[in-house]
């Protein structure tokens, strides 16, 4: 028995990809939203900005061929569980707080062109997953306030995840203009699998 399971082990390290990024680092759905809403096939993704240490985000240039075709942000929002926020604690996933996991394209002015929401782990709010309320946010360059319940639909029973939501697509927006004006900033180029 004890062979079979060691051969088994040994038998899943010939299917790890040699280099490059393995595809459980970004997520599932990935590729093929880049194929469908931005027409890219293939890409090169590059490392721009990290912050592993609160919100686990990250963005990236798409590239293709060489050239940036979009931009990317990967990251996480922290919301309240229910029953109560602690504000002092909301950037630690351990204690008052739930997440949700999503992704933002950019095209290369820093449009958004689409946002997805991939991992909801927060018990209440998960209406703010459905694509039209994400619509909304197609469009958005970083130059107006975005406020949920003005120019953004508030959403009956996730209150809290909307207003992060919102609050952090704006953020990222204007952070992702800052980060393609800077050009001291560093880039590191990983493939994306399939």
């Amino acid at each position: 028995m004890k062979f079979f399971i060691l051969f088994i082990v040994n038998l899943n390290l010939l299917f790890l990809p040699l280099s490059g990024v393995q595809e459980s680092t970004f997520p599932r759905a990935l590729n093929k939203d880049l194929r469908k809403q931005m027409g890219i096939e293939n890409p090169d993704l590059v490392l721009l900005s990290s912050n592993k240490s609160q919100t686990n985000s990250a963005y990236y240039a798409v590239e293709q061929d060489n050239q940036t075709a979009a931009y990317l942000y990967i990251g996480s929002v922290l919301t309240c569980r229910a029953g109560g926020c602690n504000i002092a604690s909301a950037t630690d996933h351990a204690s008052d707080s739930e997440y949700f996991e999503y992704y933002i394209l950019f095209d290369t002015n820093a449009t958004v062109k689409f946002v997805k929401v991939y991992n909801y782990a927060a018990t209440h709010g998960h209406e703010i997953t459905a694509n039209w309320w994400l619509r909304q946010f197609v469009g958005y360059q970083g130059k107006e306030r975005l406020q949920t319940g003005k120019n953004i639909d508030a959403v009956a029973g996730a209150t809290i995840s909307a207003e992060a939501a919102t609050n952090d697509i704006q953020l990222v927006t204007k952070q992702l203009i800052k980060i393609i004006n800077d050009p001291s900033h560093q880039k590191q180029t990983a493939r994306f699998l399939d």
